[in-house]
């Protein structure tokens, strides 16, 4: 489970350092943006969140994590990552959460983890609102 964790880790941490050409058409628009997990007014911790356009009442969910090796707080989804990424799993049917956490800069690791798990108890607090499926979040 671990190896599996840090392969998706790296994975995303490789891809948003990649440069893509896209353009706005391209790119597939949150359908809750800028939802604060925490409780706070801080940008770090806020989170889109993208469903899929289909007739399913709940979507399984998969939470994507920029990779900035924590040193950056407001990169929720790059382009490329929206482009390569979350459209891909949006036409699969997935429901895509996309989170800023707070970097190295602004807190001491692991403060980057539980940033990560408060937004994960936020989505299965929320499934309801948000129509998710929080039986399994990858």
């Amino acid at each position: 489970m671990r190896f599996k964790l840090l392969l998706i880790f790296l994975f995303v941490s490789f891809i948003t350092n990649a440069q893509i050409n896209t353009t706005a058409e391209d790119l597939p628009y949150p359908s809750w943006e800028n939802i604060n997990y925490a409780g706070n007014n801080h940008i770090y911790n806020q989170m889109d969140i993208y469903v899929p356009r289909n007739e399913q009442k709940s979507h399984p969910v998969v939470m994507t994590i920029y990779g900035s090796a924590w040193k950056k707080n407001d990169q929720k989804a790059s382009n490329y990552i929206k482009k390569v990424l979350i459209q891909p799993l949006l036409k699969s049917g997935f429901a895509v959460v996309s989170i800023n956490h707070r970097s190295s800069f602004d807190a001491k690791f692991p403060a980057q983890i539980h940033d990560v798990k408060a937004a994960l108890r936020f989505v299965r607090a929320n499934a309801s609102k948000y129509s998710l499926n929080t039986d399994f979040i990858g």
